[in-house]
């Protein structure tokens, strides 16, 4: 049999080749059974770094209201809001009312220098007497009657809002997105509609504080993970059920406080199909708006509800592509079995998306009262004031 020779000298011992092919088959084994415990390393490290953002947040919320003495809003909150219109001084100007809880928390997670140009624009915009504020979510510029051209602010990649475990999370030119949404509580809506059941409101609707979370901040769900979109477009079609919103639902919520009744969630569930994708029947409603809008309050781009399980999939009524029609807006993540939770008193906790939610065919009745929910733990954690006596498994 041919030898191998191994060294310089020619009466060395020397490997045979079928010896070198063994221990080149084992070196191989080895590699392809450290490869999955490196890369399970690798994730757990991710899934870290997006527990400390969800913390770095959570502290945020807390920071924010030492300083304001009050809960940021998601949506027309009175900093926003209180740039006027110089020819009509009662009415706000527009667009301000869009500006959502992750804007507000700029100046607590080391972002001063982008807060402060944020505002910079906005007064720049009421000197010169425009009726609209820059919108949180398109590029774009304004000009102004001297002459000056401004950049929209929001033109901006925030690194802090992306979980790196989604490869998802800078896939725009000029437009980051966010992994991390403010929790609504239980009942689904739209988003500057009746209110809601969470420890975050819209400032027209009521403001929170802390105070106002008396199932007790330990409790609560504040902010929760989701998945982002992989498609390049809010409004183009999105085939994954984590990260879509299936559209064209009826009377999945109670559009701006009125009487139509709601339909229960189960009906959002069935859109889950095999292999992570939606179902064929559905895939010309999926489109991939969620979180494609850091800074923006609307509908799909930073609110969640408690009511499916984490990694399940999120639907709303519209027909025409807007996000901001009522909808059930599912926390998730690309970790295994569930997603981080941001929670009221700053902790973060991992919640499994095996949770308690109750039967998903019942449907809420009188959803803005503060009643027990009907969701199970999942739905009673995400309620500020409930009175239920449910903690984080």
């Amino acid at each position: 049999m041919t030898n191998v020779k191994m060294g310089g000298r020619g009466n060395s011992e020397a490997f045979t080749l079928v010896e070198l092919l063994v221990v080149i088959a084992i070196i191989g084994i080895l590699i392809a059974l450290l490869l999955p415990a490196v890369q399970a390393a690798r994730e757990a490290a991710r899934r870290m770094q997006c527990a400390n953002t969800l913390k770095q947040l959570g502290l945020a919320c807390h920071n924010f209201h030492d300083a304001q003495k009050r809960l940021p809003t998601n949506g027309f909150d009175p900093i926003w809001t209180g740039y006027k219109r110089t020819y009509a001084p009662n009415e706000f100007m527009w667009e301000g009312h869009a500006y959502n809880y992750l804007t507000l928390l700029l100046p607590y997670i080391e972002q001063t220098a982008y807060y402060d140009n944020i505002h910079s624009v906005c007064k720049a915009l009421q000197a010169d007497g425009q009726a609209d504020l820059f919108h949180a979510g398109n590029g774009g510029t304004k000009p102004l009657s001297d002459g000056t051209v401004l950049t929209n602010p929001y033109n901006a990649q925030i690194r802090t809002f992306i979980c790196p475990s989604d490869p998802s999370g800078k896939m725009r030119a000029n437009m980051d997105r966010s992994n991390y949404f403010a929790c609504r509580g239980d009942a689904w809506n739209h988003w500057e509609g009746v209110g809601n059941r969470g420890a975050f409101c819209t400032g027209n609707r009521g403001i929170n504080d802390l105070g106002a979370i008396s199932d007790g901040t330990s409790n609560t769900v504040f902010i929760a993970e989701i998945v982002t979109s992989p498609v390049d477009s809010d409004t183009t079609r999105d085939m994954k059920y984590r990260s879509a919103v299936v559209r064209e639902f009826p009377n999945l919520g109670d559009y701006w406080g009125g009487t139509r009744p709601y339909n229960a969630p189960s009906q959002c569930l069935e859109v889950r199909g095999a292999g992570g994708e939606v179902k064929p029947e559905f895939e010309a409603r999926a489109n991939g708006r969620k979180g494609f809008r850091w800074a923006s309050s609307q509908g799909a781009y930073s609110n969640v509800y408690t009511v499916l399980p984490p990694n399940s999939p999120s639907c709303d009524e519209t027909t025409n592509g807007w996000p901001e029609q009522p909808g059930i807006i599912s926390a998730g993540s690309l970790h295994t079995g569930g997603c981080n939770v941001g929670v009221g008193d700053g902790s973060v906790t991992f919640v499994s998306e095996t949770i308690s939610v109750g039967n998903q065919l019942d449907v809420p009745t009188n959803p803005m009262t503060n009643s027990r929910s009907i969701y199970g733990i999942w739905g009673a954690l995400g309620t500020r004031d409930g009175g239920e006596s449910a903690s984080f498994p």
